[in-house]
């Protein structure tokens, strides 16, 4: 997509720093081109290998800093595992948040947690990991004054949209319930944050349709049917409408739920 290099030099951040938790998720990565001009980022994730990969792949265009952390170690006290890192100065920096997450996803893995056969983990761990871990993560910030300045969390459309169970026929993809139950939480908690920390900080979400990665053919067919654009996403498409949100672009945009969805019907 020709566009997406000249809009990313055209985005501009009001934070110093970066906390990206689910920094090993295939969406975040497409957003780090976006990411240029923010000096420092922060790597939240499971995977402490492939984080360093991102941090060595990054090292030239954030030259002030990319620092990693491992899930366990952040949730136990964001602030505090921030603190450790040094060169960050969490009272006179400011911050934005990536929040990415899903049920089967490496954040979901911090929890020790094992997905029987369906597929599907306990609805409790995954409203967890959705929900409640990312409302204790901000509250964690705010509550040592830390200067949020822009929230963006990586949403689903089956927050909003009716599930087609059709489209999982003959193949062992699934869709629990709970998924879409606690995305569409997750959207609930954008919107309530938006309001209590109103003034101090932007919160919105992106509403992430299919994105395709080698799904079968069947399922590809079934739902390219049934978005307006005849197709799925790619990686790239859901990251510039996180990156938007998250800029200065955006500056007049919050409590919102951005959908990136294709038209899906």
């Amino acid at each position: 997509m020709p566009t997406l290099p000249r809009f990313a030099d055209s985005l501009e951040y009001d934070f110093d720093v970066l906390i990206v938790i689910g920094a090993n998720s295939k969406i975040v990565r497409e957003c780090y081109p976006f990411l240029t001009k923010i000096t420092r980022l922060i790597l939240v994730d499971v995977d402490r290998d492939e984080l360093a990969d991102i941090q060595n792949s990054l090292r030239n265009t954030h030259p002030e800093g990319v620092f990693v952390l491992p899930c366990l170690e952040f949730y136990a006290s964001p602030t505090l595992a921030i603190q450790k890192l040094g060169r960050i100065d969490l009272k006179h920096q400011t911050f934005g948040v990536i929040y990415a997450s899903a049920f089967t996803g490496e954040i979901l893995k911090a929890n020790r947690i094992t997905a029987p056969k369906t597929g599907s983990a306990k609805p409790e761990d995954i409203f967890d990991v959705n929900v409640v871990k990312f409302q204790y993560a901000i509250n964690d910030l705010f509550n040592s004054d830390v200067h949020l300045t822009s929230v963006v969390a990586i949403s689903s459309i089956y927050a909003q949209k009716t599930i087609d169970r059709r489209l999982y026929d003959g193949t062992s993809m699934v869709n629990p319930i709970e998924y879409g139950a606690s995305k569409a939480a997750m959207d609930q908690s954008i919107r309530w944050l938006a309001g209590f920390y109103a003034e101090r900080c932007r919160f919105n979400s992106v509403v992430a349709g299919g994105v395709l990665r080698n799904q079968p053919e069947t399922f590809v067919e079934r739902y390219k049917s049934k978005t307006s654009l005849g197709r799925m996403a790619t990686e790239s498409e859901v990251a510039v409408a996180i990156c938007f949100l998250l800029s200065n672009t955006a500056s007049y945009i919050t409590g919102h739920s951005l959908a990136c969805d294709g038209g899906f019907l």
